[in-house]
């Protein structure tokens, strides 16, 4: 809730792997977590668009119309490319 309307895109690390989660209230949702620690056991769930055991990184290219969101993974291949664009309301959409 604290993100709704303030926010289009929330990508966090920590956890030790890669995802791209379906919006919620029109945030969209990823982590970027897979930066060489050990990686974290994952269980993809209803929310997972995408969901990798990896180590790697996202990249994230935006401008005023689209944010792409790129997981690469340790040998430097993409494994999963999202992106979303604006709308006349002003929020993402996939």
């Amino acid at each position: 809730p604290t993100l709704r309307n303030r926010a289009d895109i929330y990508i966090c690390g920590h956890d030790h792997n890669l995802q791209a989660l379906k919006p919620e209230s029109g945030v969209h949702f990823g982590v970027a977590g897979g930066g060489g620690a050990g990686l974290y056991e994952l269980r993809p769930y209803d929310r997972s668009i995408f969901a990798s055991r990896a180590n790697g990184f996202a990249v994230i290219d935006a401008d005023a119309t689209r944010v792409i969101v790129t997981f690469i993974d340790a040998s430097g291949k993409q494994i999963f490319e999202d992106v979303l664009k604006k709308d006349g309301t002003n929020a993402l959409r996939p």
